[in-house]
């Protein structure tokens, strides 16, 4: 599928890093180093399907959290941003 020319490089490392397989059981092989993200080399934070732990944007928010005894789980959630109503410029892709 990646192989096929129609695929930058890019991509297919995108592809394969969300998949997930860099993923390792053991927490001191993991990339993520069990802390349950990886900060990919396209800047952009993945999760690991083995390892789970608070998003790295977070950590402030979650340590907070925790020093005044409060509930983790009721942290508010990543914010998440519509997308824009594009023009139509008559570009066909």
């Amino acid at each position: 599928m990646y192989n096929n020319g129609s695929y930058s490089e890019y991509s297919a490392y995108f592809a394969s890093v969300q998949q997930g397989h860099w993923c390792h059981e053991d927490a001191s092989k993991c990339p993520c180093g069990g802390g349950g993200w990886l900060l990919s080399e396209l800047d952009i934070w993945v999760a690991c399907r083995v390892h789970d732990g608070p998003h790295p944007e977070w950590l402030d928010a979650y340590r907070d959290a925790l020093d005044e005894g409060g509930d983790v789980t009721a942290l508010p959630a990543l914010p998440t941003f519509p997308e824009p109503e594009w023009e139509d410029d008559g570009i066909p892709f």
